[in-house]
């Protein structure tokens, strides 16, 4: 390949190569208009080396592009360079530390153990939202099995389900998960607030619907709970069994609408 401006240089390939590239690119592109394309890693890697390749060739367009740095600029270049490879190493050795510790959180441990290991990776990376999330999940369901002191572990949880709101506003679990303590701390208000914002951010997600009727549940509002959960079963679980809470609270829910008409019956008697 020669030094030229002349895409169609003589001895050159860069006008078959840009063509090329610029029809596979334009192919991608219309194809992700009615295909969800760049969720496929391989597609997305690929599209980018083409996208890569095809900048690579600006240099061609005009002379303005061929110049010699010199001494300084070359050192100014190096050192930058230098710099972003030291920064990305440790941003992948931290996130890879924190991996480590994720990883080791999900085999069988004891609570105190898992807390520990799961704090640990938040002492690492404390930006995490999932993780922090999990912190309070963890320190939730630890709560909800209302030995001595449940009230303080639910109220530790609460401290970390806020710490992921700040962090991740969009998040509709810290929202439910916090409803759900509050459940249990005998704050109806602040609970139904919880919920609410939940459902406000994701109001499809069949498994926040499960837990909002879980929550009417609490309050009594047997018939509007029951909507709830068929909602829930209605985006997953109707035909295949599965989504076991909402299938198990209908149940529930019916036998006690059931023997709420036959206690209405035998009081009319």
């Amino acid at each position: 390949m020669r030094r030229s401006n002349e895409l169609g240089a003589k001895g050159s390939n860069r006008s078959a190569v840009v063509f090329g590239i610029a029809m596979g690119l334009i192919a991608i592109l219309a194809h992700s208009v009615v295909d969800f394309n760049m969720h496929v890693p391989a597609n997305a890697m690929t599209a980018i080396a083409l996208i890569s390749i095809l900048t690579c060739h600006l240099r061609f367009a005009t002379e303005g592009y061929w110049f010699n740095p010199g001494v300084v600029g070359k050192i100014f270049s190096t050192l930058l360079l230098a710099g972003i490879f030291g920064y990305f190493t440790v941003q992948i050795a931290r996130i890879a530390r924190e991996t480590y510790y994720n990883r080791k959180s999900e085999k069988p441990l004891l609570f105190a153990e898992r807390l520990e290991i799961l704090k640990k990776a938040y002492s690492i990376e404390p930006n995490d939202p999932d993780l922090i999330r999990s912190i309070g999940e963890i320190l939730r369901k630890k709560g909800w099995e209302g030995e001595d002191g449940f009230e303080a572990k639910l109220q530790e949880a609460l401290v970390w389900f806020e710490k992921g709101m700040r962090l991740n506003r969009w998040d509709p679990y810290n929202y439910a998960y916090s409803g759900m303590c509050y459940t249990w701390l005998g704050e109806k208000q602040k609970a139904s607030e919880m919920f609410e914002k939940s459902k406000e951010l994701d109001p499809e997600n069949y498994y926040l619907l499960s837990l909002y009727g879980w929550h009417l549940f609490q309050e009594g509002k047997l018939v509007e709970a029951r909507g709830y959960f068929g909602k829930s079963l209605g985006y997953f679980g109707w035909s295949d069994g599965k989504n076991e809470l909402a299938r198990s609270y209908i149940d529930l829910i019916d036998r006690k609408l059931a023997e709420q008409r036959q206690e209405d019956v035998e009081s009319k008697k």
